[in-house]
């Protein structure tokens, strides 16, 4: 929570500031006599104030609806000190439509009173949206002085596309090559092939050359529960990663533990906790695919192109270098690693993920991209040293010109020393939910005491109460909030531009365009 002095304070001191010293000047008392009781009041504002104590409790009903449907959310608050006045700001994402009642209120309340506001937004489109973020402010009874907190209890809801019956069954004139949903989160579960047809060369059937698993959670996996339809093969469920291999042909899935999944411990006996289902799912499916003679590999630390061009003769100075996977960090000599994670330091399944991420930089001539998955770089005072990967990662990757963001921006993530050694010209940040980016993750990217020189964020869906509660100092370095980011780099590599496409339509119109950029 952040307390401060309101700008009617600073006003009320200013006023009674010039009416002291007029009085002094001039010789009336009576400025005086009227302004000073006023200082006397504003004095009182040197010394430390309680902060405000109470409890926010958020009801939404419900974590997934169908379009035009409508989810109530309710804001109640119980005042555990007295409130002179009280500010809500709900949650309405992008999109949605406030039915009735407002996502703003405003209440006074007396210690051990409760106040409670309710609105009703409506979903025209299907998507995924967070309602978990309040931003609340306070202000005592004379509005001297305020306090301002972001209260995040993640509540995702997912909007489904509504069913619409046929009326008689179509005779199949031609293959339709195009099934499934979107693959944007913005748009809710599921994938496209048709849309990913945009993107992919033209000429040849649509496939993957390679999936990439950076960990196993299961906003990189997809979310498996018991109503998630079996796949065909009978063989797992269908979300994420399972949906898209059976929509669309992937060559070789490369995750961080494959083939045996034993590090750190046995992966098969991790089946308990939230991510136990989908992480036992997406085993499931990893074996069926090695029984059928379909490559799943892990990712070596250190090695030099195991991902490669299908022509790579073609483009001789494109490459691939994994840096790290499994705590396991390339030295920068050859293909030499060092264990950073010490080994045992984990000895059973209550583990996080994030640490053991797969890290890789994209090579073209002059031009070099990092993606880190979700390596965090600030460990709190509960946490082992080894939760810092970012800094022993980024000493060896150096400066690049387009890094991925950690974890999303998570306040875990994004360190000072990775900003520092990678000096990135373009950042690009995949937002999951409200409190990413981290009010000091924006404040770390936007430091030119880190390194010179300018640089250009682009979000790919910015939550409205994340501006709201970081403020301006977004707006200094982030030049989209939404859309598909692309990075086009020119033949040769010595320059780039980055495309922002709309994606919540087929068409992908260009939004913006933004370059041409030098590389390193």
């Amino acid at each position: 929570m952040t307390g401060r002095v309101s700008p009617l304070a600073l006003s009320l001191l200013a006023v009674a500031g010039w009416m002291v010293s007029l009085g002094v000047v001039s010789g009336r008392p009576e400025l005086i006599v009227a302004g000073l009781p006023v200082l006397l009041l504003l004095a009182t504002l040197a010394r430390p104030a309680a902060r405000p104590d109470y409890v926010i409790e958020q009801e939404t009903g419900t974590d997934r609806v169908f379009e035009g449907d409508e989810v109530t959310v309710t804001m109640t608050v119980t005042a555990r000190s007295p409130i002179g006045l009280i500010e809500l700001l709900g949650p309405r994402p992008a999109g949605s439509v406030v039915r009735s009642g407002r996502h703003r209120a405003v209440m006074t309340l007396g210690a051990g009173a409760s106040g409670r506001a309710s609105y009703t937004l409506a979903f025209p489109g299907r998507g995924a949206h967070d309602l978990g973020a309040i931003a609340i402010r306070v202000r005592d009874r004379l509005g001297l002085r305020s306090w301002e907190h972001r209260h995040v209890d993640p509540r995702p809801l997912r909007v489904f596309p509504r069913i619409v019956p046929l009326r008689h069954v179509p005779r199949p004139v031609h293959v339709q090559a195009s099934v499934g949903d979107y693959v944007s989160r913005a748009c809710g579960e599921g994938i496209e092939p048709g849309d990913i047809r945009q993107f992919a060369p033209a000429g040849r059937p649509v496939k993957l050359d390679y999936a990439l698993i950076t960990h196993f959670h299961t906003d990189h996996l997809g979310t498996i529960t018991l109503d998630k339809p079996m796949s065909r093969t009978g063989a797992y469920r269908l979300a994420g990663i399972t949906e898209l291999a059976d929509l669309l042909p992937i060559d070789t899935l490369i995750d961080r533990a494959a083939p045996s999944y034993d590090t750190p411990v046995d992966l098969h006996q991790c089946s308990q906790g939230s991510d136990g289902l989908s992480l036992s799912n997406y085993l499931g499916f990893a074996e069926y695919r090695l029984k059928h003679g379909q490559a799943v590999v892990g990712l070596k630390p250190g090695a030099l192109d195991q991902i490669k061009l299908g022509q790579a003769d073609a483009f001789p100075n494109f490459h691939v270098r994994n840096i790290a996977s499994n705590g396991i960090i390339w030295t920068g000599a050859g293909e030499e690693t060092q264990y950073y994670i010490p080994k045992g330091a984990i000895s059973d399944c209550h583990f996080d993920e994030n640490p053991l991420s797969n890290v890789l930089t994209f090579a073209y001539g002059k031009f070099k991209y990092y993606s880190g998955g979700d390596i965090p770089g600030v460990p709190n005072y509960t946490q082992p040293w080894w939760r810092d990967i970012e800094t022993p990662v980024s000493a060896v990757v150096g400066g690049v010109d387009v890094m991925l963001l950690d974890h999303n921006g998570n306040r875990d993530s994004t360190n000072e020393n990775i900003l520092r050694n990678l000096q990135p010209r373009i950042i690009v940040q995949e937002n999951w939910l409200s409190p990413q980016p981290g009010e000091e993750v924006v404040t770390r990217m936007a430091s030119k005491g880190l390194y010179p020189g300018p640089r250009d964020v682009f979000s790919t869906g910015m939550s409205p109460e994340s501006r709201i509660v970081i403020g301006p100092i977004m707006d200094s370095i982030y030049k989209s909030y939404g859309g598909h980011i692309v990075i086009r780099v020119a033949p040769g590599g010595d320059r780039y531009e980055v495309y922002v496409l709309d994606d919540a339509d087929k068409r992908r119109k260009l939004v913006k365009r933004f370059g041409p950029y030098q590389s390193k």
